[in-house]
């Protein structure tokens, strides 16, 4: 491919020909990878570059860095090293093989060549390579015909067993096809399908679905992906409540776990308030709409997390004054606190919370204008 090889004869010095400078003057055995490749052929530019490295890549990244004098960040578990430079990030891995000990395990790795680096991938247009070392510069390895499959704009896993090894490649597949806008291959559709009926997803972490259904939230086009998990029955959903998703702001991804349901998902206690608040949006919708005065408004808003009050303007537009409303009541203090019904001989109880809740609602609804008129007021009791 000229694309391709029209990389490694550029004259500019770019983070991208630095690095192809370094390794083709070296003795490290290293290749271009991945999305950085698929899209250099498509045309198209991305700040990720992807190395693969025939040996030591923590090592090999250490020299590299030297010359780049980015900032890097070492795994030492995966043998990868990460170098942010520039706005760009570049990663490096040692060339590996993986197997898969059962059904949606993650893999053991071995340390191997190119080919087996390129064959444990997802899918045949992430599986090409572009070698940046001085022995083979610029020679192109595509042992699966992803070229060909960009060509074709088709979406094809490189085995049989490609969803049951690894079942996040069900929404992988689905981010990259609506991202390339290509179609899945017609065999790689019908395994999907079969994974999907055989509910591989559920072999695999909560945690692990969590981080791929982030994902698609990232991308330009998550709801053509969201329509895609609805017609290939990967989650079961109303689809007319994605009317409201693109309101959700940053929210979104926590709307679409109300949509499917979060049991088992391990939630931070904020993220599960949150989702419990976006539950209840129609109720809230009512309410605030039903809200006589500003005590009724503040205390159905108060219990409410601050990221999901602010999009409810968003969802019901008639709702921006009221809400303008709530933020303003919520800069009022209230006049009298737990010490001042100490001072009138109160008892700490239950009754506290009591008094000094009617006490708030008497004050934001206007009827008590001043701490004395308050203090006033519980002395006539």
């Amino acid at each position: 491919m000229v694309k391709l090889r029209f990389l490694v004869k550029k004259k500019k010095k770019s983070v991208l020909n630095r690095i192809i400078d370094f390794f083709s003057r070296s003795s490290y055995t290293a290749y271009l990878v991945g999305g950085f490749v698929r899209d250099t052929i498509m045309g198209e530019t991305t700040k990720d570059i992807d190395i693969s490295v025939q040996g030591d890549a923590i090592k090999a990244g250490y020299s590299l860095n030297s010359v780049l004098k980015g900032k890097a960040e070492i795994h030492k578990q995966f043998g990868t090293i990460s170098i942010c430079k520039d706005n760009m990030r570049i990663d490096l891995a040692t060339t590996r093989k993986e197997t898969y000990p059962y059904p949606g395990a993650l893999p053991k790795i071995t340390q191997s060549n190119i080919y087996e680096d390129l064959k444990r991938r997802d899918f045949s247009v992430n599986a090409i390579a572009l070698c940046i070392s001085k022995n083979n510069l610029g020679k192109i390895f595509d042992p699966f015909d992803g070229i060909g499959d960009i060509r074709r704009r088709l979406i094809r896993v490189l085995h049989n067993n490609s969803f049951i090894d690894d079942p996040t490649r069900i929404l992988r597949a689905l981010r990259y096809k609506n991202r390339l806008k290509f179609k899945l291959e017609a065999s790689t559709e019908s395994l999907l399908r079969e994974a999907v009926s055989k509910r591989m997803l559920e072999k695999i972490s909560k945690q692990r679905l969590m981080n791929e259904l982030k994902l698609i939230f990232a991308e330009k086009d998550y709801l053509d992906i969201l329509n895609d998990l609805k017609h290939y029955r990967i989650f079961t959903f109303n689809k007319r409540y994605l009317k409201n998703i693109n309101a959700m702001e940053d929210l979104k991804y926590y709307y679409f776990l109300c949509l499917i349901g979060t049991k088992n998902f391990p939630l931070s206690n904020q993220e599960k308030k949150i989702v419990k608040d976006l539950n209840k949006l129609t109720t809230l919708g009512r309410l605030v709409r039903n809200a006589r005065n500003n005590a009724t408004l503040y205390f159905t808003l108060s219990v409410i997390d601050d990221k999901v009050v602010k999009i409810i303007p968003k969802v019901y537009p008639e709702l921006k004054q009221k809400i303008r409303q709530y933020n303003s009541l919520k800069k009022n203090k209230p006049f009298i606190d737990g010490k001042d019904l100490q001072k009138l001989n109160i008892k700490p109880g239950p009754r506290f919370k009591e008094i000094l809740t009617r006490m708030y609602k008497l004050q934001l609804n206007g009827k008590i204008k001043s701490k004395k008129m308050a203090l006033t007021f519980l002395k006539n009791g």
